[in-house]
């Protein structure tokens, strides 16, 4: 009888310090802060540049490189809410000069997460400080313009990684040529497709 007893009582003393141990573990924080890079392809053809072995490289609305920082939200459930804020840019250089197509993008796209590791994502995107500076043309100024991105997010497990595949519908109207404002209409398609690295804290 006291055998059953201690033994009761030990297995009682387990379960709360189990207990105890589960509410002593903090919970996932809803917020998460992010860096990201990717690498982005499409568009018009905004600049070529030509090289002397009869080469070329040619500079994109929609390319090339991209680099920012997110801010991730739980605000329900399985629904987060990511706003990026990063610099996005296509270039070509040679040793007379170079030439930059670059803008500021501002995102924020609510995700539905699938499951652990799969997300899908559907928002608005504003580009601002649309340039294309050049050594060899005039400069050349964009309108601020906002595009949709479509977006799917897989998190590596157990990890702070999560791999994105994302494709934006954008335009940008021309604004000025050099110190020229332009009165004809005149749009760069800037649709392009991207793969994006990002390491949440």
């Amino acid at each position: 009888m006291k055998k059953t007893i201690l033994f009761l009582t030990l297995a009682g003393l387990s379960q709360f310090t189990y207990a105890a141990e589960e509410a002593e573990q903090p919970s996932p924080s809803p917020i998460k802060f992010g860096l990201y890079a990717g690498l982005t392809y499409g568009g018009d053809e905004v600049g070529k540049l030509y090289y002397e072995d009869d080469s070329t490289e040619r500079v994109k609305a929609g390319g090339l490189y991209t680099v920012g920082a997110s801010l991730s939200a739980n605000v329900w459930q399985q629904v987060d809410v990511q706003v990026n804020l990063g610099y996005h840019a296509d270039s070509a250089s040679a040793s007379n000069g170079d030439m930059t197509f670059s803008r500021v993008v501002f995102e924020a796209i609510p995700y539905y997460r699938l499951n652990e590791s799969v997300s899908l994502g559907l928002g608005l995107t504003l580009h601002s400080n649309v340039e294309f500076d050049s050594d060899f043309t005039e400069d050349a100024t964009f309108e601020s313009a906002t595009g949709v991105v479509l977006s799917g997010k897989y998190a590596l497990a157990n990890t702070n990684s999560e791999f994105e595949f994302r494709f934006v519908s954008q335009e940008y109207t021309l604004e000025k040529v050099g110190n020229f404002n332009v009165i004809q209409d005149y749009t760069l398609d800037a649709k392009h497709l991207g793969v994006y690295y990002h390491y949440m804290f």
